[in-house]
């Protein structure tokens, strides 16, 4: 995902609209989906360690999940906006606008009301 491939090497990352300094624990996050499509996410994260990278709280792990699901929606906002005032007749701009980003804004809301009910971490 967002990476350039070429015989099995990454040769390129793309895909830099979030690009910031910050906390790696939110990168790493953020490719636990496509991770775990190919691995094991623990395993991927023994890795991750083992390579130089920080150990992640279960806390950070939620709170970047619950992140990334809802940063993404105000950009499916913008992206509805840019169709209804911009491009009428460019699709994917409505259906990021539309559907994506209430589907997101569903998942990080659900995520939060789950939390709740859990007892705090000790």
């Amino acid at each position: 995902h967002n990476m350039m491939i070429d015989n099995g090497k990454a040769t390129a990352l793309l895909d830099w609209e979030y690009s910031h300094l910050g906390d790696p624990i939110e990168e790493l996050i953020y490719t636990k989906p496509f991770i775990e499509k190919v691995m094991d996410w623990e395993t991927f994260k023994a890795y991750y360690r083992e390579y130089g990278g920080s150990a992640c709280t279960e806390e950070e792990e939620f709170f970047y999940t619950v992140w990334s699901k809802t940063r993404s929606p105000a950009d499916c906002a913008l992206s509805q906006q840019i169709f209804e005032d911009v491009l009428p007749n460019e699709l994917k701009y409505a259906v990021s606008g539309t559907i994506l980003g209430r589907y997101l804004e569903l998942e990080a809301a659900q995520m939060i009301v789950e939390s709740l009910g859990k007892p705090p971490a000790v």
